[in-house]
């Protein structure tokens, strides 16, 4: 954008309320920001979400800096209160390393008193975690409320939260600058985001982006990044994301009213788009989403099992260019519910309808089993494990961790938990696996990358859904 289109904007966007005011806002926020410290971890980050299986004076809180010695991590959390009852909300990533043991992770009111809670529920899927007090809080946490209006592009909005764990409750403020982002980073977070230019630092991530009403508007998420000549990374000050209140409030319900679970659809379907590689970044080569294959047994795999090929045009009557719009249409589908889409192949068009199913266990695991089928990876069951042959390798092994890249992995327990990673993976256009030998004596993990077919230099993204 041109400068002098983002200083129009400015000049007529900025609409700032009398300083005391936000500064009685804050006060009160601030005492509902926590910071969140995770104490025992474990090798391997989890995945979540998809297994059924009395307030003193600010100016002490700024000055001492909280003692988090001994914590491995931390983040930014704020508190809310459903059914008469206080919880935490804050990003999954930010305790998705810590152990199930008792005494992993805690959290520090404004005040810094350490209070011990545990994992409620979270999905990795929107980056969601919601915890919950082991013992009863104290009486200096005041509650937030997630705004209940639409937020405009202009709007004030504020940034609280513990910058790399040393700057507690530190605030950022700036407008709405954008509304319904992509995170195409195929790692936590897909969808939903509000980009702001209050400011995010590492450690801020959890925290709660609120109007100048004091309501949650986001869930601060991330700041982006890009690389520099000396091969290090410089934050871009003026692009924040935070998950929409909207999106985050429907989330942080499903896990507390659902045994920290979402429930979500399945059909079966892989879509597939091809993006050119250039200079490092990927361009869309095919405009609209293709219907790439279907998983055996799936509830489209009778209606599209002949469709491989044709062209996604609509789901339930919304016009589908992408696999981003294709992915925010499907994530709004319930279980059982009727779906329509048109397809088309050389100028003709279908319509196809189908009853979307559950995405349980079974479901992911059909996911995986096709994926490594796909990739002529061979399934040998076991007792209580699974190990892996590939093509053309004489050795097994075992799998122990995937992800979207070689340095970013996921925990690995069962064929269920593939599929999952592979629902949130696909965009990246391949990925990780993580192996140990089935026979071996000493050594480490061994990483494979698989990727989703093409030329070289050329990436599929696919979408299972």
């Amino acid at each position: 954008m041109k400068k002098y289109s983002i200083f129009l904007l400015l000049v007529l966007s900025f609409n700032y309320l009398p300083a005391q005011k936000i500064s009685d806002i804050l006060e009160s926020a601030i005492s509902s920001v926590v910071t969140v410290a995770v104490f025992k971890t474990e090798d391997i980050p989890t995945l979540y979400g998809f297994d059924e299986n009395v307030t003193r004076g600010l100016d002490e809180a700024y000055q001492k800096m909280l003692n988090l010695t001994g914590a491995f991590c931390s983040g930014s959390g704020f508190v809310i209160e459903v059914n008469n009852k206080l919880y935490i909300v804050t990003n999954a990533h930010v305790i998705s390393s810590a152990s199930s043991e008792k005494g992993s992770i805690s959290v520090f009111s404004m005040i810094r008193k350490k209070y011990e809670v545990k994992l409620l529920g979270a999905d990795t899927f929107y980056d969601v975690a919601v915890l919950e007090f082991v013992d009863q809080p104290g009486k200096e946490f005041k509650k937030l409320e997630f705004r209940k209006k639409d937020i405009r592009i202009g709007e004030q909005v504020f940034a609280i939260g513990n910058p790399l764990g040393k700057y507690a409750n530190t605030v950022t403020d700036g407008i709405i600058s954008g509304k319904n982002r992509i995170n195409n980073s195929a790692l936590t977070g897909k969808l939903g985001y509000l980009q702001s230019t209050a400011v995010l630092s590492h450690g801020n991530s959890g925290g709660p982006l609120i109007d100048a009403e004091g309501q949650v508007v986001g869930l601060n998420t991330w700041g982006e990044i890009e690389p520099t000549s000396n091969q290090n990374y410089q934050s871009l000050q003026q692009l924040n994301f935070s998950l929409e209140f909207n999106t985050l409030k429907r989330v942080v319900n499903d896990l507390i009213n659902n045994n920290g679970i979402i429930k979500r659809a399945y059909l079966g379907i892989q879509l597939s788009q091809r993006n050119k590689i250039y200079n490092g970044n990927y361009f869309p080569l095919d405009d609209e989403p293709v219907i790439n294959d279907v998983v055996e047994g799936s509830p489209v795999a009778s209606v599209l099992k002949n469709k491989i090929g044709y062209t996604l045009k609509k789901i339930n009557n919304i016009e589908i260019t992408n696999l981003n719009e294709a992915l925010e249409v499907f994530e709004s589908i319930k279980p059982s519910s009727m779906v329509k889409m048109i397809i088309s192949k050389d100028d003709k068009e279908e319509e196809i309808a189908v009853f979307a199913g559950a995405l349980n266990a079974d479901a992911l695991e059909s996911i995986a089993t096709h994926f490594l089928s796909s990739e002529k990876i061979q399934i040998k069951k076991n007792a209580n494990n699974f190990s892996l042959k590939f093509f053309n390798d004489i050795d097994e092994y075992y799998l122990i961790s995937a992800g979207a890249s070689n340095s970013d992995f996921w925990l690995v327990k069962q064929l269920s938990t593939l599929g999952a990673i592979l629902k949130i993976c696909g965009e990246a256009g391949g990925i990780y696996l993580g192996l140990i030998e089935k026979n071996y004596q000493e050594g480490g993990v061994i990483t494979k990358a698989v990727q989703f077919g093409g030329r070289p230099d050329v990436q599929k993204r696919i979408l299972y859904y």
